[in-house]
C-alpha cells in the first residue's frame, strides 16, 4: 500500500485487551468506556499500564468526560456513576461544569499517558453557528495541554460538513461507516468501523480505501474490535 494507515481499536471495556496481541498492526489504542465514567488518576495509571503492556508502541486515547460534550437532557449524567456537583455543563461551553470535567479529564488522561482526547457530541450539539464556535473556542483553550483532539459529532453533522468544521478548528474529525458505504465517506475524517467485519468485507474495505490517495485512517470498534482489526490487515498485506 503506498499511502499511510493509521489503525486502531476502541474499546469500550478494557476486559477486551485480554484480546490484544503485541503483533497487532495499530497505531491507536481508544478507550471508550471513559465516556460515561471517567477514571479517577490512580485507576487512569493502571489503565495506562496495561494498555502499554498490551500494545506497547500504541498512541493511547480517552473519551472525553460526557460533562464536556452532553447537557443533562442527553441522560448520561443520571446513569453515570461518578458526578459532577456543578449545575450547568456540557456542550463544550464556557462554564464551570465543563471546566472541572475538563480538569478530570486532562487528569486522566495524562496519567494514562494518553496523547489525545475524544470529543463525542451528541445529537443536541446542532450544527448551527453557536456550537461551532463552542467546539473552536473549546479547542483553542486547551490545545497547548493535550497533543491531538478528535470529535466525533452525531446527529445530522454529514461528514463533508464535520470535515471542514474540523480543519477550520484544527482537530481531528472521527465519523461512523458501515464497511460498504466507507468509499463514500469524505477522504479528511477518520473511520470507525462497527459491528463484525467477515474476511469478504474486509478485502471490500481494503480495496475501496486503497483506491484513494488519501491516508487510511480506520478505527474499529465493539465486541470484535481486534478481530476486525487482524481481518482488516490481512487485506492489506500486512503480517497477522
Amino acid at each position: 500500500m503506498s499511502s499511510p494507515f493509521e489503525l486502531g481499536v476502541i474499546l469500550d471495556d478494557p476486559r477486551a485487551l485480554d484480546h490484544a496481541r503485541t503483533s497487532d498492526p495499530l497505531t491507536w489504542l481508544v478507550f471508550r468506556n471513559t465516556l460515561a465514567n471517567m477514571p479517577r488518576v490512580a485507576a487512569a495509571q493502571r489503565l495506562g499500564e496495561r494498555a502499554r503492556l498490551a500494545h506497547p508502541e500504541a498512541k493511547i486515547a480517552l473519551y472525553g468526560w460526557h460533562y464536556l460534550t452532553h447537557v443533562r437532557s442527553d441522560g448520561f449524567a443520571a446513569r453515570a456513576s461518578r458526578k459532577l456537583g456543578e449545575s450547568e455543563f456540557g456542550h463544550l461551553r464556557e462554564c464551570a461544569g465543563v471546566e472541572q470535567a475538563w480538569s478530570v479529564t486532562q487528569a486522566a488522561a495524562e496519567a494514562a499517558g494518553a496523547s489525545a482526547v475524544v470529543l463525542r457530541t451528541p445529537p443536541s450539539f446542532s450544527t448551527g453557528q453557536l456550537s461551532r464556535q463552542r467546539l473552536a473556542n473549546f479547542v483553542s483553550a486547551h490545545r497547548a495541554e493535550l497533543e491531538q483532539f478528535f470529535w466525533a459529532p452525531e446527529g445530522l453533522w454529514t461528514d463533508v460538513d464535520a470535515a471542514a468544521v474540523g480543519a477550520d478548528c484544527g482537530v481531528e474529525v472521527l465519523v461512523s461507516s458501515r464497511h460498504d458505504r466507507a468509499a463514500e465517506v469524505s477522504p479528511a475524517v477518520w473511520l470507525r468501523i462497527d459491528g463484525e467485519l467477515r474476511p469478504s468485507f474486509a478485502d471490500q474495505l481494503a480495496y475501496e480505501l486503497e483506491a484513494r490517495e488519501a491516508p487510511v485512517r480506520v478505527w474499529f470498534s465493539g465486541p470484535q474490535a481486534h478481530a476486525n482489526l487482524r481481518r482488516f490487515a490481512r487485506a492489506l498485506a500486512f503480517d497477522d
